[in-house]
């Protein structure tokens, strides 16, 4: 995937080309369908993905039926959101877990470190 091959030093702006685990033909489809990648998800048009797999299924569908024309460019690619060190002292002391897209905390799923860390707090302040 090439979440794995951005890092924590990566640039604002990444490039699925620069993921040493994309085939030729996944680069492109990814240019041919204009999917991106907001550091989150996988965008195709308006639609947002967790794999880039099904991003490109859909795209490569979604062009066969609808008769428009793929998009011939790449969308904005964009690093992945790391926490900071301070983040992970803070969920450290918490329990609370970063898989690469999601802090993780009590069987949730959280975007922001900031929303797991005030949930682990009010559930430790009920205690």
């Amino acid at each position: 995937m090439p979440l794995q091959a951005i890092t924590d030093a990566a640039p604002q702006s990444a490039s699925p080309f620069d993921a040493a685990d994309l085939e030729a033909e996944e680069r492109r489809r990814i240019i041919r369908y204009g999917i991106g990648f907001d550091g989150r998800c996988y965008r195709y048009r308006e639609y947002r993905y967790d794999r880039l797999a099904d991003a490109l299924r859909y795209a490569e569908l979604d062009s066969a039926r609808s008769g428009r024309p793929p998009l011939q460019a790449p969308g904005e690619w964009l690093a992945p959101h790391r926490p900071t060190a301070e983040d992970r002292e803070v969920m450290a002391s918490l329990g609370i877990a970063f898989d690469g897209k999601h802090y993780l905390y009590d069987g949730y799923r959280y975007d922001r470190c900031g929303d797991a860390v005030a949930y682990a707090r009010l559930k430790s302040a009920r205690r």
